[in-house]
Formats: structure tokens, sequence, C-alpha cells
């Protein structure tokens, strides 16, 4: 029995190290690796390399050069004792990876994870989530905000099976986009933003078919918008804000195509021309942003077609037309901005002067509506009072005349408006104490504004900001002020606002009398209400400095001596001092 044992084990020994050799000797296929890999191994590192070549060209002088990021990624794989445990398809991944840990300097990333370690490839970056596919082939590369330098390398198209590629946020990512990059026929999402990319947008990324997302927003990409990328059927966000593209924005695309296309942002680029009213064709539209380019022509009445859109920015341009009545059909708008910051004390402008359609009363959906310094003329439309929705309101630095509409109290969640510098006159309505979530109010610079500050103002329990200089208001401050906890500026200066400055506002003016927040006019007389002196005191701030900060020339304080204790402090009325 002890012999015959022996004799088993003999055979077994045997047959384990034939079977060894036969893997060990099998060669690299001429071919790449198909879709389906096997899972045993199947070639050398030798013929590794000479099936890389032949799908990259370009490696055969990265190998020569032993620093280069290729060579150091091949030798790294020679390095490991259980390379030859590893498939086909493994150790191109793992070759493929290891470049890009070269090419952009790895050893400093925020986050390496596993990288380069033995451990499978689908752990590297994620500990233990697994962002391949059934086969083990990476889908998912993701590695943005990492503090990833150097340039993108082309063999990140030998990761045939990556679905997503997120490098955004790195900054120090310089090149251009690889061209091979249309090999990648598996993507759906690419994401190169906010890094320091050079050149075109390559037109082979029109090839990807399955692409939905493509984020290369500020970069430094440059030449003109191909027409071909609207007519990609399932992408949705076309993002290329914040480069240098320039040129006319194409209107010969295919629109019976343009299937899925929901956003489009080209802010901040170098597109001229006119903006084509093909736009309008695009019915899913949700989002476009054409904002700080040189467009010039008209705002097309088109864009009222699209009917879905959420999100509109036309601002900086150089658009010579108001805003068209169609505008009233895009229901479902949240944000409108048409600023174009015309200047016409200087002689610049951009835009023209139009009117504000009383259709945009239809949009009740909008949140945020902002044409400030855009040229506008005519009278604030009674229809303003509709977008009962509405957060923050924007009109100043126009040349809006007449009253302010008593409409303007049914927007009942608006938090700011800001009316300053136009050509407004009437009175403030009193309709404006509905407004009981504003916080901001701001009618600077109407010098025909007339009559007294509301008392209703007093209602506005969140009111912070309440700004009325150069207008032509009179009377007193009204008492009820004091009754606004939250109010941290207010600015009455150069207007005809005087009087008496009402004791009530002691406790709001502590804080912002300090810090030169409150501002008052010539036309305010009597003395600083002795409850300020007493609690900027108990709050421990300097009341000398205090009463230097506070900007009234003809008032009498008696702030000035600070040794005195808070009752006397409270009850003085003798010294003053003029600012």
């Amino acid at each position: 029995c002890l012999i015959l044992s022996c004799l088993i084990s003999i055979i077994l020994f045997f047959v384990a190290r034939t079977h060894d050799d036969t893997a060990s000797s099998v060669t690299f296929p001429t071919t790449a690796p198909s879709t389906s890999p096997t899972t045993n191994p199947t070639f050398s590192l030798n013929g590794l390399r000479s099936f890389l070549v032949d799908t990259l060209p370009s490696l055969e002088r990265s190998f020569s050069d032993p620093q280069s990021p290729q060579s150091q990624a091949l030798s790294w794989l020679e390095d490991n004792e259980a390379v030859m445990r590893y498939s086909d398809f493994r150790l191109t991944q793992r070759f493929a990876l290891g470049v890009l840990y070269f090419a952009l300097d790895g050893e400093n990333w925020s986050d390496s994870g596993y990288w380069m370690s033995d451990r499978n490839e689908c752990e590297w970056a994620y500990g233990n989530a697994i962002p391949c596919n059934p086969k083990g082939e990476l889908k998912d590369l993701s590695l943005s905000f990492n503090l990833l330098r150097g340039f993108l390398p082309e063999e990140i198209v030998l990761l045939t099976a990556l679905e997503r590629i997120d490098v955004g946020g790195n900054r120090a990512i310089r090149g251009s986009i690889p061209t091979l990059i249309e090999r990648l026929t598996s993507l759906v999402n690419l994401d190169l933003s906010s890094n320091n990319i050079v050149g075109s947008v390559p037109t082979q990324l029109q090839q990807l078919t399955d692409l939905r997302l493509l984020i290369l927003l500020n970069n430094r990409l440059s030449g003109t918008l191909e027409s071909g990328f609207f007519s990609m059927k399932n992408l949705t966000y076309l993002g290329l804000s914040s480069n240098e593209i320039s040129g006319t924005f194409p209107s010969d695309f295919n629109v019976s195509t343009t299937f899925a296309l929901q956003t489009l942002d080209f802010e901040d680029n170098r597109l001229s021309g006119t903006i084509p009213t093909e736009l309008g064709l695009i019915s899913t539209l949700t989002e476009l942003s054409l904002r700080d380019n040189a467009f010039t022509g008209s705002f097309p009445s088109e864009i009222g077609d699209l009917i879905e859109m959420a999100n509109l920015d036309l601002s900086y341009n150089s658009l010579n037309s108001t805003i068209p009545t169609e505008i009233g059909r895009m229901t479902r708008l949240e944000t409108l901005y048409y600023r174009c910051d015309d200047n016409p004390s200087s002689g610049q402008r951009r835009g023209t002067w139009g009117l504000i359609p009383s259709e945009i009363g239809n949009l009740n959906g909008l949140i945020e509506l902002d044409l400030r310094q855009s040229g506008l003329s005519g009278t604030m439309p009674t229809e303003l009072g509709n977008m009962n929705n509405i957060v923050i309101l924007h009109l100043e630095g126009n040349r809006i005349f007449g009253p302010i509409p008593s409409s303007i109290g049914n927007l009942s969640n608006l938090e700011m408006i800001n009316l300053e510098s136009n050509l407004l006159s009437g009175t403030i309505p009193d309709s404006i104490e509905r407004l009981q979530y504003v916080r901001h109010i701001s009618f600077n610079d109407n010098t025909d504004l007339s009559g007294t500050l509301p008392t209703v103002l007093g209602k506005l329990e969140y009111l912070e900001y309440l700004d009325v200089r150069k207008c032509g208001l009179t009377g007193p401050i009204p008492s009820e002020l004091g009754l606004l906890q939250f109010l941290s500026h207010f600015f009455t200066s150069d207007s005809g606002i005087g009087g008496t400055i009402p004791e009530e506002l002691g406790m709001s003016l502590t804080d912002s009398l300090a810090n030169g927040r409150y501002v008052f006019g010539a036309s305010q007389t009597g003395t600083m209400p002795a409850r300020v002196c007493t609690n900027l005191k108990a709050a421990g701030i300097d009341v000398k400095a205090a009463c230097r900060s506070f900007k009234c020339s003809c008032c009498s304080f008696d702030c000035k001596n600070d040794n005195r204790d808070d009752s006397r402090n409270s009850n003085s009325n003798s010294n003053s001092y003029s600012n």
C-alpha cells in the first residue's frame, strides 16, 4: 500500500507540471481581445507587447523610452510574480490602468486607493465596490477631484468596456482629448470638466452613439461647434461652458434625430453671429445657456416654442431686441436671465431699449427673474403680480418709469426685490406688507418716488436690507421699523427722509451701526437714541468707533463719553458729533 501511494503521488506531480508548462507556452493572439475574453491565461508578456503595438502603433516609440508611463506600466507587470495567472483582457486592463497611473502622477493623488496593488483592479479605487461588469471588465473609471496631473493617455481606449469616465475637477490634466476615444463604443458618460485640456472637440466623439452626458466645461478647448453633436440620438447633456469655442452657432443640425437633448450649456465662450431660430425646434430642451458670448441680432421668438424649458440664460450678449411676447408660452420656466449690463452714462450699450412684455405674467412657475441693466423701458406691467412663485426679482439699472404696481403685493414668496436706478414715480404701495418672506428691498436712485416710508414696512418680519437712498421720499423714519429684529442694513442718505431717529430702532442699530451698515441722511436731526448707546456698551462694542461710523452730518449724540454708566448714558442728550 505504501508503494502504491508513492506511485500515485509521483504521477499527479508530473500531470500538474505538464499542465503548467502548456499554459505558459501559449502565445498571445494577433487580434484584439474579444468582448467575451477567456478567464484563463492565453499569452506571454512578449505577446502582450506585440499586441499593444499592433493596437496602438504609437506605443513603439513610447516603449523605446524607459521613463515613459507606458514603459513603466510594462515593467510593473513584468515584476509581478502573479502575472501569468492573469487572463488576456486582465493583462491589457492592468497595463492600461498602469499607464493612466504613471501618466497622471498617481503617487500624488489625494486618494490612490488600492491602485497598482495585487488586488483585482475592480477594487483599486472603490474598496469592496465593483465598477466592473460580470466578466470582470472595468466599466466605471471615476477619479474626479483627485489631484490628477499630466496628459490623458490614449491607452485609456484599451478599456473597451468603459461606460463612464469621470476625471473632472482635477484642474491639471492637460493636452488634447485622444481622438481614438471613439473606440469606447459603450461610453455613456464622459466628464473631463475643470481641467486644462486644449485643442478642439474631436468630431470622433460623434461616433459614440450611446453617449448621454458630454461634460467638457471649464477647460481651454477651442475651434468651432460641429452640427453633428446636436444629432446624437442619445445625447441629453452637452456642456462646453467656460472654454474658447468660437465661430457661429450651427443651424444645419438634423432636428429629426435630436431625440434626447435636454441641456445645452455654451456659457462663457467666443460664439458670435445670431442665435439660430432652429433652436426652437429642439422640443426636448429644458436648459439653454448662451450667456457671456458675442451674439448679436434678436432674441428669437422661436425660443418660445420650447415649452419644456426650465432654465434660460441669454445674458451678456449684444442682442438688439426686447423679450418676445412668445416667452409667455414657456410656462415651465423657473429661471430667466436676460442681463446685458447696459451703461448708458458712458455711452456703452449691450442690448437695446424695449418693454417688459405683459405675457411674462404667464410664467407663474418662475422662481428667479433677472433683467437688470438690460435697457428696458416702459412701465412695470401689472401682470408681474401673477408670478406668485417668484423668489428673486432683479429689474435694476433700466429706464422703467411710472408707478410700482400694487399687484407686487401678490408675490407672496418673494425674498428679494431690486428696483434701484430706474425712473419710477409715485408712492411705495401699501400692498408691500403682503411680502411676508421678503429679506431685501432696494428702491435706491429713483428720484421721482414720492411720499413717505410706509409704516406697513414694520410688518415685514424677515426684512434684513432696506435701501431708499437718492429717492424723493420725505418724512420721518417710521417707529414701526423698530419691530424688524433682523434689519441689519438701512440706508436713507440723499433723500428727504429726516427727523429724529426713533428710539425703537435701538436694538437693530446696535451691531449694524458699529459696522457702518446704517447710513442716514443730512435731514436727520435730534439725538442718537440713548438705547443704542446702552446696547453698544452692553455688547462690548467701542462706542466712540460706533459714533464715527454713523454717517450723519447734523445729528447730536450722547455716546461720545465712554466713561459714564449705562443708566446715565441712556438718558443723555447733550454732546454732538458731525461727520
